[in-house]
């Protein structure tokens, strides 16, 4: 056999083996990870890049016009952003600023809105401090200065107004247990200590409370009282009432 003849059997022989399948077995996990790389990057674009997704309004719960407008104010720079890159936190933290508000909640609202929900403090008295007159809410927080007095708001004069202060905390105790009939007629609420609280009313009364206990009670027989004559009523024990 010649040498010609040796090499063309080899080249048939190797010819005639069958080709290695590994090849064939890769080529679904290439197109699998291209799929997947181009999956991830179409998300990527449509979440940061997009403006599918992006922050198209604000939608404010929970306030009047004025507190929403600050809201509105303060969460401007958020239009048109990548609604997944607000920083949620940062928002609340900037909106809880606001004097007006007791608690605020930022969510996202797909696809485009960012949502403030607000829980408004509402004012129950107002008291000078700093030589202003401060509203207050009902946990005795002076939180907004005015240029006046607020005429539809019972006066708390106290030392030293703050949720911290014992007597403030009686007094709003006082002012938060009268219903709307009798508190539109009270003029002052004075605490000069948790156990002294007294009113004026408009025309000049004065209702001596006592301490904050009873409150309830005390609020029903100064409503039954307030036909009777006197200058002064004494509720300090609200079943054993002195009229002078």
């Amino acid at each position: 056999m010649t040498a010609t003849t040796e090499r063309q059997e080899q080249g048939a022989s190797r010819a005639a083996r069958p080709r290695s399948p590994r090849r064939r077995r890769n080529w679904p996990w290439v197109l699998a990870f291209t799929l997947v790389l181009t999956l991830l990057a179409g998300g990527w674009y449509v979440l940061y890049r997009s403006s599918w997704l992006a922050v198209g309004q604000v939608t404010v719960m929970g306030a009047d016009a004025e507190v929403s407008q600050q809201v509105r104010q303060r969460t401007a720079q958020e239009i048109g952003k990548p609604l997944v890159s607000v920083d949620l936190e940062a928002l609340d933290a900037s909106i809880s600023d606001i004097p007006q508000v007791a608690d605020a909640t930022v969510t996202r609202r797909w696809p485009d809105q960012v949502q403030v929900t607000v829980q408004q403090r509402v004012p129950v008295a107002t008291t000078q401090a700093n030589g202003r007159w401060w509203l207050m809410d009902s946990t005795g927080l002076p939180y907004l200065a005015q240029t006046g007095r607020p005429a539809t708001l019972p006066v708390l004069q106290l030392a030293t107004p703050g949720p911290g202060d014992p007597a403030t905390k009686a007094a709003i105790s006082v002012a938060n247990s009268l219903p709307e009939s009798v508190s539109r007629l009270v003029s002052s609420i004075t605490a000069g200590s948790p156990y002294e609280v007294v009113l004026v009313l408009d025309d000049g009364r004065k209702v001596i409370w006592g301490d904050g206990t009873q409150a309830q009670r005390k609020a029903q027989v100064l409503a039954l009282l307030l036909n009777e004559k006197g200058t002064t009523f004494n509720l300090t024990n609200p079943d054993r009432v002195t009229v002078k």
